[in-house]
This record gives C-alpha cells, structure tokens and sequence, in this order.
C-alpha cells in the first residue's frame, strides 16, 4: 500500500486552488522520471544523488510534480513490498526540520492517515534528533511509531534540511516493529548522498504548543494603492533572496536560533507558527507538508504610509507571490482565502524575475 503526502497545491495563476480536503490526491498529477533501474538517478537541483538500492530496499519509481524538479518522490520497497520508504526531494520555505517534522508529524496523525494504515498511531514514538549525511550538527530529525492496525505494525518519517533543499522521508513496515523500524530508517538515510551544505541549519528542536493561543479579529483588506503595488515587489523579492541564500526567512538583522510554537489554530492541513522570539505582529502558515508557506508580517507600504498593514506572502516552490495587505493582523481563514483565491499584486520567480502590477 503506497502512501502519498499530504500537500495543499496552490496554481501558479491563483485563480484556483485545491482545498485541504482535495490535496491527497495530488498524486495524480505526478509525471514519471524515466531512470535506469540499475543506476544511481541525480536530482540536479539539490545535487542529491538517489541510489538504486538502500540496503535491502530496491528504488521502483522515481516522480515529480510539475516539470521543474522542483518537488520529486523515489519509492523503494523491499522485494515482499512488507516494508515501503518515499523519499521527498523539494524546496521549501523555511527548510529546516522543526516545522516541516512538526507538519508530518500532524499528517501522521491525521483520519486519513489512519484510514490508509488501517489504524491510529500508538503513544510513545521514538523521536530522534540525529547528524544527516554530510553534516555535522543534528540538524535532522527522526520518528518511529507503532501503528494499532491488523496490517501495518509501524510507521515513521525523517525531515534533513539540505541547503534551501527539504528532503522528508515516509517509511512503514507490515512486519517490522516501532524498534525495527527505527533502526531501519536509520540505515537508509544513512546511506543517501547528500551534499553539504553551504551553512548547516540550527540544531533541530521539536516543536511545543504555544503557551497561548492567538486571539485575532476578523481583519480588513487595504485597497492597495501604486506604492502598495512596488513595494509588493520588492517584498516578494527579498522573500526570494531570502531563499536563494538559504536565510529561510530567518531575520537578517540577527543569527539568532528561531524556535517555533505551534498555534492552537493549527490543522492537519496546515499549521500556524510563531516565532517566540519576535515581539513583532505576524506568523508563518506552513500549508500541507511540502514546503509551501505563507508569511504573515509587517508591510513595507506600511512603513511607508506609516500605518500597521500586514503582508500576506505565498511562497511557492518556483515563486513568491506577494498580496494586497490588510489593516492587522489576519486570522489563518482568511490568510487561506486569500492565497487560494486573490491575485497578487507582486510575484518573484526563484532567478529574481519580479512582476508587479500596478494599482491606479
């Protein structure tokens, strides 16, 4: 039984968007990559080199979404297919293992998930932070749990960061034990090649619940005027530097660890992040499990016009998208409405093109 990732798909256009509760069957709009069975495949954009075989595990298809390599999946499976492992290769907002561990981790425990493995997960995981290939720091993290099924016995998953590159893993066993299988995802991530990156993540640090759930009115859109429109532009191509140079988001004025708490507000399909460090309005929307997000923050325009508007930035894997602000802060709803069904006024592709239109 293969497993698919849960991940909200939001159209390049943004006329149009597929809803939480439609997103699992995005597999459907995968392409295959045809690759030598026998051969290790490359995976240019990342440099990650995908071998034929981990261990016992023997690779049988290769996919991606799109046609940019931008979001691919390697399925292996050992030769009685009793244990599966996909592994995840794709670029991500904010691409280190705290909050992508944290939103798989909620897909993991989803109805769905537990329809699909015939049963809930059982309590007590074995949840590891560990040293990835290539680095030295534990910037990665690992789960194993036992699943309360008549088919699957375990289940568990691993998120590596690799530059401004994710790499998730989902693996799950009809024979092997919570224990088994911990140490089996070990063994396979251990024998893939990835690169070093240029600057290895913080140390990964699971994520708690924040101590108070956030408490947001309804707010108000801003007719976006031309200095709205430029600005826009300009957000969204610092949000793409930003991204180029594997920074994430991370604040430029300081190297400081951003720990994340994980808002009351938060779904199975997306989650709500606060940077517990930050005194400034605002949080990160992490949408589904596959690196899209959407950044919650202070306006450039607002400086500007001196007011308090709030930006709404989509990034997707290949862009950022930049929004008509609001006059506070936004509630998760309408942040969802609004990047599944506004057009945006701003949008940076990942080589620094900006289109901006202009608001008379």
């Amino acid at each position: 039984m293969a497993k698919r990732r849960l991940s909200l798909l939001v159209p390049a256009a943004l006329a149009s968007a597929a809803s939480p509760a439609s997103a699992q069957d995005s597999a459907s709009q995968k392409g295959l990559i045809i690759a030598d069975v026998a051969a290790p495949w490359l995976h240019s954009g990342s440099g990650i080199d995908v071998p034929p075989k981990l261990g016992n595990l023997l690779r049988d298809t290769i996919q991606q979404n799109g046609d940019q390599q931008l979001d691919v999946s390697v399925g292996y499976r050992v030769a009685d297919a009793s244990t599966i492992f996909t592994l995840y290769i794709f670029r991500a907002w904010q691409p280190t293992a705290p909050v992508w561990f944290s939103q798989i981790d909620a897909v993991m425990h989803s109805d769905s998930t537990a329809k699909r493995l015939g049963g809930p997960l059982e309590a007590d995981p074995i949840i590891t932070a560990f040293a990835p290939p290539g680095q030295k720091g534990a910037t990665a993290l690992r789960s194993a749990y036992s699943v309360k099924s008549d088919h699957f016995k375990s289940t568990g998953s691993a998120v590596i960061p690799a530059g401004d590159w994710l790499v998730t893993v989902r693996m799950s066993s009809t024979k092997l034990d919570k224990a088994a299988l911990d140490v089996a995802l070990t063994e396979a991530v251990a024998t893939l090649a990835i690169p070093s990156p240029k600057r290895e993540a913080d140390p990964a640090v699971l994520i708690a619940p924040c101590p108070a759930a956030m408490r947001l009115k309804t707010a108000k859109r801003v007719i976006p005027d031309m200095m709205d429109s430029l600005l826009s532009g300009i957000e969204s191509s610092k949000a793409t530097t930003e991204q180029v140079n594997g920074t994430g988001g991370k604040p430029a004025e300081s190297s400081r660890p951003i720990v994340w708490c994980r808002d009351a507000s938060s779904t199975p399909f997306y989650g709500v992040y606060r940077d517990t460090g930050s005194s400034k309005p605002g949080y990160f929307m992490a949408l589904g499990d596959a690196g899209i997000a959407a950044d919650v923050q202070p306006s450039l325009a607002g400086l500007v016009h001196n007011t308090k508007r709030i930006a709404v930035i989509l990034h997707m894997l290949d862009r950022d998208y930049s929004f008509a602000p609001f006059n506070e802060v936004p509630t998760p709803a309408q942040v969802l409405e609004v990047v599944q069904s506004d057009q945006p006024i701003g949008s940076t592709d990942r080589s620094g093109h900006t289109t901006i239109t202009v608001t008379k």
